[in-house]
């Protein structure tokens, strides 16, 4: 647990072949929700389309469990340097834990066991959909085109003067050199 596979090649979570579960905790310390939002997004986009919610929910979840930090899947109160204090109680957690990983193990057993590992992809992805959503907005080309406006202005050595307080537009903005000193 608190693992993950790595992000691309043939054992990453679309082409690994075994089944494979990603636990996460929500508050972990040492692995970022944005690496295991990664592996969520894997198995939301490349995985479910491919084989299937019900498929994807047995053979390779992504759970995330709310409240907790990496420290306690290890109990009886051990605090691992550079964790997050959790949120929840040892018991809730290792109850939460519990659930996923007899969920996981169930599945593997019994056909159509999947209900409990479904419900828990969906809450992964309503907590992960705002930094989805953050990092799709950095990657549009608003971003880009400032960052490079901004480079090319302090590589000019020919500014203009401006007496406009403000631009009227991002074109504009973006062909003009405004004396930034």
């Amino acid at each position: 647990f608190g693992a993950y596979l790595p992000k691309n090649g043939s054992e990453s979570l679309p082409l690994f072949s075994d089944s494979v579960l990603h636990l996460a905790a929500e508050i972990d310390g040492l692995t970022r929700m944005t690496r295991i939002a990664f592996s969520l997004k894997q198995l939301v986009a490349d995985v479910i389309p491919r084989i299937g919610l019900q498929e994807a929910a047995k053979t390779k979840p992504v759970v995330i469990l709310p409240g907790v930090d990496n420290s306690q899947f290890a109990g009886n109160g051990v605090f691992i340097e550079g964790d997050i204090k959790p949120e929840i109680s040892d018991y809730s957690a290792h109850v939460m834990i519990g659930e996923a990983v007899s969920s996981f193990i169930y599945a593997q057993l019994f056909e159509n066991q999947t209900a409990v590992l479904v419900s828990s992809i969906k809450s992964a992805q309503v907590l992960v959909e705002p930094f989805w959503k953050a990092t799709a907005i950095e990657r549009f080309s608003w971003c880009v085109s400032t960052q490079e406006t901004l480079v090319n202005m302090l590589n000019n050595t020919q500014y203009l003067r401006t007496t406009q307080s403000t631009v009227n537009s991002v074109v504009a903005f973006s062909t003009s050199n405004v004396d930034v000193t």
